[in-house]
């Protein structure tokens, strides 16, 4: 085979160096193919960048809305129980929980004196007065104490999966950073909100919750209370269905 390709070359050296030609020919408009190609990959992804990092951008914004959390606020008349099931979800939520929650002390005078202290038993900051109430009117608030003791009752670590808030009423109205505190977690998803909301809160605080996209709001009375706890848990949960 070499000495037939050899004779050949002898006897058709045009032929041979034609071939030659054609095959650099060939070569270089590979090369020239190849370099076009690339080109033309980088303009259409320096074109199509933009775009893809627009739909990047959308996807995690609807999985960040898929993901958020939904937060449950309490509603109904007074003493119709509304703290009472707060109490019975946490025996049985299993969820490490922070927060804070309302307790009233009679005086002398039946004036009714408004403490925050901590959801969470273990936690030592001790109560703090944040109104007083006399014949079912606000006669005393310290704004001042929500936003300090108030805000630091929210702050939680990273192992905390649930905030009590009970409750919200109109002592709140001039809390500032308190109001917006409560704002920032009903925006988040970093944790979910057991709250209680004062039916007559009229505060632009309680009209915030009682709008925001993340906020079920349940109202509790004395035929459906006995049947709430197990609903509340599955959405605090996350089973939507219930």
């Amino acid at each position: 085979r070499n000495m037939f390709a050899r004779r050949f070359a002898e006897a058709y050296p045009d032929v041979i160096y034609r071939t030659e030609k054609v095959k650099a020919r060939l070569a270089r408009i590979k090369e020239e193919t190849e370099r076009l190609r690339k080109e033309a990959e980088q303009r259409i992804s320096e074109r199509l960048e933009p775009a893809i990092q627009a739909m990047s951008q959308i996807k995690e914004n609807t999985l960040k809305h898929y993901r958020r959390p939904t937060h449950i606020f309490l509603t109904g008349e007074k003493q119709v129980g509304k703290s009472t099931l707060v109490s019975a979800v946490l025996d049985s939520v299993g969820l490490k929980y922070s927060g804070l929650r309302s307790i009233s002390v009679f005086d002398d005078k039946k004036d009714r004196n408004v403490f925050i202290v901590p959801a969470n038993k273990g936690c030592s900051e001790p109560a703090a007065l944040v109104g007083v109430c006399s014949n079912r009117h606000i006669t005393e608030k310290h704004p001042e104490v929500f936003d300090d003791v108030g805000c630091r009752l929210l702050e939680f670590d990273e192992d905390t999966k649930l905030v009590i808030i009970d409750e919200i009423g109109n002592m709140e109205r001039d809390a500032k950073r308190y109001s917006d505190r409560i704002l920032e977690l009903l925006d988040g998803n970093d944790v979910r909100i057991l709250g209680v909301l004062q039916k007559m809160a009229d505060s632009a605080l309680a009209e915030a919750i009682r709008k925001h996209p993340n906020v079920r709001m349940i109202e509790v009375t004395e035929n459906n209370r006995d049947d709430l706890v197990p609903v509340i848990l599955g959405l605090l949960k996350g089973r939507n269905d219930s």
